[in-house]
């Protein structure tokens, strides 16, 4: 078995297409990462589940909770293993190194074959009669990735809706639940997959796009039924033309999908506090401390390039007395001297405990869409890849400064060819500098690209 590995860093990297993640799921996510470094898996699980709980769609903390559970499997000498590998699966049925865990656990402990179908449904039976559901549903799609069976495809289907009545599963497992898109085995070679005849060459190369697909995030059931469909031709003789057109057909509505996500650009969404939150903070602590209040106080406002605090009022989340806030506004309007704001209004929220505790934070969210659209597109046309006959992947992290510097350039995904490496590398340096960054936005930026190298054959 394989050790599993950290998949998060703190202040964690969110794709703008689940822009949408709150702040608090990204706030739990970073504490699990935290427990997950220090070896606390089930202080891990606790804080991931939670992050799950308040954001659903959270994907990179989905990820990371199948990592906590393969951890404690690696961490437990005994068949009980398999059940938080079972779980790591379901969470991340992608991730090959689960899949091998939950693999090689069957072998050691039960000393079964996983690759034989009626050793997944014995699995399947145990883990139904301890109600261990989730348990049941990834063997019964391992059996089915073994074999297509009709009662087991029933009996899956049944399972789901079980998993989806009951109040023991939270959002967003039952949202994982996907009984028809079994047809994928991560620890098997594509030709098993594909029949002998006519295409077969293209026939792999278009379920290794499959793949590749559903490892970026896309849905791939109606391309894997498009797939199972061009296969059962094969089996009644058609034609290479008719297959030709099936193939050029599916292969083109998959890249116009996949086309989209071409760059996988993240941005940091919970901003790191810079020089002048810094500054603004110590002086609001030190000018506010002999403010003397009876519970609590919460204010919003802003503050501008002139060194103003405006719009300065009790917060809708305040519960504390109106005298208490109007202490606290009267002191607020008092200051003078105040630093002056790096753009012309930026917005926060100020909490202000009856000890003299303050706690400060950035109200804006600052919307990077067109910018990092506009970096995607410079990008993409400086990217100039070597000719291969082979598909690979690579990914690059770099950081935009303020004034749209590229700097701290990083292969975190290499093909292993340098070539290929290096014009992905020449494409980023070749697109700087960027513009500045919009208003509001940190000192800094920290984008992630992925660039493929898809090979797609041309007829003769």
């Amino acid at each position: 078995m394989r050790a599993a590995m950290v998949l998060a860093i703190l202040f964690s990297l969110i794709p703008p297409c689940i822009a949408g993640v709150t702040s608090q799921a990204i706030e739990l996510n970073n504490k699990g990462v935290l427990a997950l470094s220090k070896g606390d898996w089930q202080g891990s699980i606790k804080y991931f589940r939670e992050s799950l709980k308040a954001e659903p769609s959270y994907d990179l903390a989905r990820k990371n909770l199948s990592i906590a559970y393969s951890n404690i499997g690696l961490q437990t000498q005994s068949k009980a293993a398999l059940r938080y590998f079972q779980k790591a699966v379901f969470l991340s049925p992608e991730n090959k190194t689960s899949n091998d865990n939950l693999a090689g656990s069957i072998k050691k402990f039960l000393a079964k074959n996983p690759d034989d179908f009626d050793t997944r449904i014995q699995l399947a039976n145990i883990a139904q009669k301890e109600n261990d559901l989730i348990a049941v549903y990834v063997e019964l799609k391992a059996a089915l990735n073994l074999k297509d069976d009709p009662d087991t495809r029933k009996r899956l289907d049944e399972i789901c809706k079980q998993i989806r009545a009951s109040e023991e599963y939270n959002e967003f497992e039952k949202g994982l639940l996907n009984p028809k898109d079994h047809k994928i085995i991560l620890n098997k070679p594509v030709e098993s997959f594909v029949l002998p005849g006519n295409l077969q060459p293209e026939r792999k190369a278009l379920l290794s796009a499959i793949l590749v697909a559903k490892s970026r995030g896309v849905g791939i059931s109606n391309y894997m039924a498009a797939f199972e469909s061009i296969e059962r031709k094969v089996k009644s003789g058609a034609s290479s033309e008719t297959l030709q057109k099936d193939l050029d057909r599916l292969l083109s509505a998959l890249e116009a999908q996949v086309s989209s996500n071409l760059f996988a650009v993240s941005l940091t969404r919970e901003r790191p506090k810079t020089e002048f939150f810094l500054k603004l903070q110590a002086y609001l602590k030190g000018n506010l401390q002999a403010t003397k209040i009876a519970a609590p106080c919460e204010i919003d406002f802003c503050s501008n390039k002139s060194g103003l605090l405006t719009n300065i009022q009790a917060s809708k989340d305040n519960k504390s007395s109106k005298t208490d806030c109007t202490r606290i506004i009267e002191s607020l309007n008092a200051l003078k001297d105040i630093p002056s704001s790096p753009v012309d209004k930026l917005r926060f929220h100020l909490k202000v405990g009856k000890d003299g505790k303050l706690v400060l934070r950035l109200r804006d969210k600052v919307d990077y869409s067109k910018y990092i659209a506009y970096v995607e597109r410079t990008i993409k046309s400086s990217w100039n890849p070597p000719r291969d006959s082979k598909t690979k992947e690579i990914q690059v992290a770099f950081t935009i400064e303020l004034n749209g510097k590229v700097s701290d350039i990083e292969v975190t995904t290499s093909t292993g060819e340098k070539a290929k490496d290096g014009a992905a590398i020449k494409a980023i340096k070749d697109a700087g500098p960027f513009p500045f960054l919009p208003d509001g936005s940190t000192s800094s930026i920290r984008v992630r690209f992925t660039f493929d190298y898809k090979v797609r054959k041309k007829k003769s």
